[in-house]
């Protein structure tokens, strides 16, 4: 399930969907799919763990969450 804010760039068929808000899974995360074959398929996947420091923030923006994948 996508929630938050998704966009679809037509001219490379990616879909860039990323998450931000405080919840037990973190403070946001960031994905990055290609349309290969009429089928997403993930590219990319950052996630902010806002909790590990001690103090939640949840500033960042989501090219500077930590990339989780690849």
């Amino acid at each position: 399930m996508i929630s938050g804010v998704a966009q679809f760039f037509p001219e490379d068929n990616t879909l860039r969907a990323f998450h931000k808000g405080i919840c037990a899974g973190g403070c946001g995360s960031a994905a990055e799919y290609k349309l290969i074959e009429e089928k997403f398929e993930l590219q990319e996947f950052r996630k902010y763990d806002c909790y590990s420091s001690g103090a939640v923030q949840v500033t960042k923006s989501p090219e500077e969450f930590p990339k989780i994948y690849p």
